[in-house]
Parts: C-alpha cells; structure tokens; sequence
C-alpha cells in the first residue's frame, strides 16, 4: 500500500493515556486491600503512569515504569520507592506489608513465572526471595510473620503459606479446576483467612 504507515504504537499508548485517565477519574484508595497498610509516614501503594516506547521514524519516547510508592496520609507528593518489572495490567502487582519490620513484600515478572521480592520502604532496598514462584495475591500473617498466598500452577489455583524467612513456600490447600481464590486477608489475631472463590462458569 502507498503513503504513509499509521503509527500504531502511538495510537497504542493514546489509548493508554486515555485509560489511565478514567482509572484515575475512579480512583478510591478506601476501596483497595492496601488501604489496610495505612501507618507512618504514609499510606504505601502499588502505582504506574502511562507510559511505555513509542518508536517513530526518528525518535524514541521513553515513558516512566510502574512502580511502588508512597503517599503521605496526611497529604503530600507521591514518592517513588521501587519499580516493578513486568507488571499486572492495572493493579500492578501483588503487596503485603509487615508493619513490625517495616517490609513491603511485592511480586514481579508478571508475564513469566512471577517472582516474591521486598522492598525497605525507607531506603528503597529490594531483593527476591523467591524466583518463578507463581506465587500471587499476597496477605501477610503478623502473628507466624508468614506470606499466605495463591499459586498457580498448570492451570490450577492452590492457597500456599511462604514462612519466615521466605525461602520456600508450603501447600496449604489445593483447589479443584475453574476455582481461583483472590484477594486474601488475615486477621490481625492470625486465626482466621479469607478469600473470595472465583468460579470459571
């Protein structure tokens, strides 16, 4: 075909854009889990700008990455802490905090095998703990300092527990195809999980 090409990785990021801007229209820190992570100095949070390469015929325009930040309660600018390699499409990734210790447990690598990684929100020094995991949707337990969370594997969802100090991770339990629990929470006395059960049908 003659004339020009269309730049569809323009026409791509316009619609990032655009969809981060209704997401931010919409967007109330009260409804999330991390709400919950709320302490001083701020309210820590998974966050990401629309961003991303636009390669035309003479440039190249690099956009900032998605990452983990905080937010003073109180009000303030949001302050960068880390970024997230390969994030979830829209949520970014998966967060746990452990207040005692001041941690902030997040996953990455997304669109691989997903690796558990922390972050000192202080200093903002990360390191894995565990590589191609699967592991996702992360609760923190204050009572065993242990990770609850959900992974997968052959298309199956299992709920497993990462214990101190987050080197392996342990079956908790194993759920049957079409079923994936979501959004994990523990009580702050340790005894009880909760999770909401998506079904395939």
């Amino acid at each position: 075909v003659d004339g020009p090409r269309p730049n569809v990785n323009r026409a791509r990021l316009t619609i990032l854009v655009f969809a981060a801007v209704i997401a931010l229209a919409t967007f109330d820190l009260a409804s999330l889990p991390v709400a919950a992570l709320l302490g001083a100095p701020g309210l820590y949070f998974s966050a990401t700008y629309a961003g991303g390469i636009a390669r035309g015929d003479s440039e190249l325009w690099l956009g900032p990455v998605a990452f983990i930040g905080s937010l003073p309660a109180a009000g303030g600018e949001l302050k960068p802490i880390v970024d997230v390699k390969a994030p979830i499409l829209y949520s970014v990734t998966s967060l746990a905090w452990d207040g005692a210790r001041r941690k902030i447990f997040y996953t990455t690598d997304h669109v691989e095998y997903r690796d558990l990684r922390e972050v000192d929100p202080d200093s903002g020094e990360s390191r894995t703990l565990l590589k191609d995991a699967r592991i996702g949707e992360l609760a923190f337990d204050p009572v065993t300092r242990e990770l609850w969370g959900v992974r997968h594997f052959n298309g199956m969802a299992s709920i497993v527990t990462v214990p101190e100090p987050y080197t392996e991770w342990k079956l908790a339990r194993a759920f049957p195809y079409g079923e994936v629990p979501r959004n994990l929470a523990v009580s702050p006395d340790g005894m009880l999980l909760a999770a909401a059960i998506g079904e395939a049908d």
